[in-house]
């Protein structure tokens, strides 16, 4: 990765979801140079594009027409994962979603069901399992398809890394094989060499997130030489990283 060199002072701040104008007052009054926002939910997104602010302001993978954006290519990523269940022949499956109402999350499964229903692949409301996005809620997502799934669908599609390490866990130790009794696919949502060190490996499509960053700080520091008010959007493709839980290989 390029480095560049920018002196700058860059300040972390947290802050809660649907809470982000409580912590606004310093980007309000132009405290900072530029802003780059992550996590936002469409609250948040609203109030921020409410503003009339004097810095550049960058989402990270969010939508805004008014601030620019840098993301993973959510459609894509769907349609990809989908297609790769077709590739195998499968003709029903299980979703493993986050009962947590993240904006990203929600759209990635929204487009993936259509997409598995457009390719033939079912996937009704009882295959669709909504848990915490917590290692101790795949633990739970396991147990409860072995008990009403295992033997009847053979695979699983998970939105989130952190439930699939939960879930892989639990089926070790329930005795289930992957990819003998299941195959398994996950969205990397951490860095996707995570995914490689589990038993089995665990196949998934990544978010480039160091690519992301790297978008991210290029687009504010050209926002900030420039002074230029325009938004800039760009889009990283999703990284396919097929591993023991899902292979296209016979």
């Amino acid at each position: 990765m390029q480095t560049k060199k920018f002196d700058c002072e860059f300040i972390v701040v947290p802050y809660k979801n649907n809470n982000i104008s409580k912590d606004a007052a310093a980007i309000i009054k132009g405290n900072y140079n530029a802003v780059i926002v992550g996590a936002a939910s469409s609250r948040d997104i609203s109030y921020l594009e409410s503003l009339t602010l004097s810095v550049p302001l960058l989402f990270i993978n969010r939508s805004s027409s008014k601030y620019s954006t840098v993301g993973v290519d959510n459609d894509g990523l769907s349609q990809m994962a989908a297609e790769l269940f077709k590739k195998k022949g499968y003709k029903e499956i299980c979703v493993i979603s986050s009962a947590q109402k993240y904006l990203a999350t929600a759209r990635r499964t929204d487009i993936f069901l259509k997409a598995c229903s457009s390719l033939g692949i079912s996937v009704p409301d009882r295959n669709i399992l909504q848990i915490e996005n917590t290692q101790e809620g795949g633990i739970y997502a396991a147990k409860i398809f072995a008990e009403n799934f295992l033997g009847k669908v053979k695979a699983v599609f998970c939105v989130s890394d952190t439930i699939a390490f939960g879930m892989v866990y639990q089926f070790n130790r329930l005795g289930v094989k992957i990819p003998g009794d299941l195959e398994f696919l996950t969205i990397a949502m951490t860095e996707p060499y995570n995914t490689s060190y589990y038993t089995p490996s665990i196949s998934s499509i990544s978010m480039p997130t160091d690519k992301i960053a790297a978008l991210a700080v290029d687009i504010t520091i050209d926002s900030l030489s420039k002074h230029s008010p325009e938004p800039h959007h760009e889009l990283v493709d999703p990284v396919i990283n097929l591993c023991e839980s899902f292979s296209l290989l016979e």
